[in-house]
């Protein structure tokens, strides 16, 4: 497995500039500012949407991630702050970026600006909080223009920190993309994160965003989209988003998430195998086990209530005695 021990040397780059904001020059922000105006169309064919809150120690590496992109195709970025309480939207206008603010909390809320904001005929869904390789915008872009591809969606890293080694997420990884092959062949939009996807934007203005602060408004937005053509899972490297750990440190240390995360997979195996049901409500399904806030305990009276479920549907199934 590729960068199973580090990082790739682009990401260390990044990673050895100032994590707080005020340890960068007013030189270094000048040039920033002056290569995001450069690499920028006023007519774009993608427009890279941002949702950021309260993300002054994040956004620098993200933007200067994006504006290292090598690419023909034509980019423009909009930021929209979300309510932050820091110094998020003075930075991001300073560099001469596009930004908006949304005073509504949550990621729906502010894409659904962003996405009306943005000049681009294709969306790009970007974090304030991780990095892009130079080739991302090219390589997804490119899988939105081929035929029938309504939405893709590309794969990330989690880059180490001082309480967890490299490698240590790289085995939480290899178990997470098994999970995401076995999801794409069924609900490609368990898969599909704003950190990392793409879509057409008429038909992302046609379904809207949720307009409240729930998690999961990209995974809905990608299955309300795949009634419009196909979600394409970009694999490449050449695509794969390094970010922070901060989601996932939420459920403890990674051996804590691991079995988390091995328990809902366990309780939703069988779902993989099933056909979609309609978009009826903001659950998706009511069989399907989203969140990832369910105590371990929780997880086994789940998985007690689904395996004596499935015993009396046998016992159901035997014929009567002669």
């Amino acid at each position: 497995m590729k960068y199973f021990f580090s990082e790739p040397e682009w990401v260390k780059e990044l990673l050895n500039l100032p994590d707080q904001f005020n340890g960068f020059s007013n030189k270094t922000l000048e040039a920033l500012s002056a290569r995001l105006k450069a690499v920028q169309s006023p007519n774009p064919l993608v427009s890279i949407v941002i949702a950021a809150w309260n993300e002054e120690n994040h956004i620098i590496r993200c933007l200067t991630s994006i504006a290292n992109n090598k690419t023909s195709i034509p980019f423009d970025i909009v930021v929209v702050d979300n309510n932050s309480t820091d110094n998020t939207y003075s930075i991001v206008k300073n560099l001469g970026v596009r930004c908006y603010f949304e005073r509504t909390q949550g990621c729906g809320p502010a894409r659904e600006l962003g996405q009306r904001k943005a000049k681009g005929t294709y969306i790009l869904l970007a974090d304030a909080d991780c990095l892009y390789p130079t080739s991302w915008i090219s390589v997804m872009t490119n899988k939105l223009l081929e035929d029938n591809v309504v939405c893709v969606y590309g794969n990330f890293n989690f880059y180490a920190d001082k309480n967890t080694k490299r490698w240590h997420y790289s085995i939480y990884e290899m178990f997470r993309n098994l999970k995401r092959m076995l999801r794409h062949i069924k609900r490609p939009y368990l898969n599909a994160y704003g950190l990392n996807m793409g879509y057409i934007k008429s038909y992302g203005i046609e379904i809207g965003y949720i307009n409240h602060n729930t998690r999961g408004d990209d995974g809905r937005l990608c299955y309300a989209l795949m009634n419009y053509g196909r979600v394409h899972m970009v694999s490449s490297n050449h695509a794969l988003v390094w970010t922070t750990a901060r989601t996932l440190s939420k459920q403890g240390t990674i051996l804590e998430a691991f079995g988390q995360n091995f328990l809902r997979e366990l309780v939703n195996i069988n779902s993989y195998f099933t056909t979609n049901s309609p978009l009826a409500t903001d659950s998706l399904d009511a069989n399907f086990v989203t969140t990832e806030f369910i105590t371990t305990k929780e997880y086994f009276v789940i998985l007690k209530i689904k395996t004596l479920s499935l015993f009396r549907k046998k016992a159901k199934k035997k014929p009567p005695p002669l």
